[in-house]
């Protein structure tokens, strides 16, 4: 998340499933249980995904998505 170190609390970004990503960053700022910027994480992982893939998943390597803007 761009600029995840502005502002003020977003509240909890919730995943339940799997998340599919080259790199992982930081989408807040805080101690683990109380926000002070972006958001808190609350990922949830489905086991049921170990076995099988979602449906319509996109295939990572054949996909158009493209990098389009990197913030360092």
């Amino acid at each position: 998340m761009d600029h995840y170190y502005c502002g003020a609390p977003l509240g909890t970004l919730t995943v339940y499933g799997v998340i599919a990503q080259k790199f992982r960053g930081p989408v807040g700022t805080g101690n683990g249980t109380i926000s002070s910027t972006g958001y808190l994480k609350n990922y949830d992982y489905d086991d049921r995904l170990s076995l099988r893939q979602p449906p319509f998943f996109l295939d990572p390597v054949q996909s158009a998505w493209r990098l389009r803007r990197q913030t360092e």
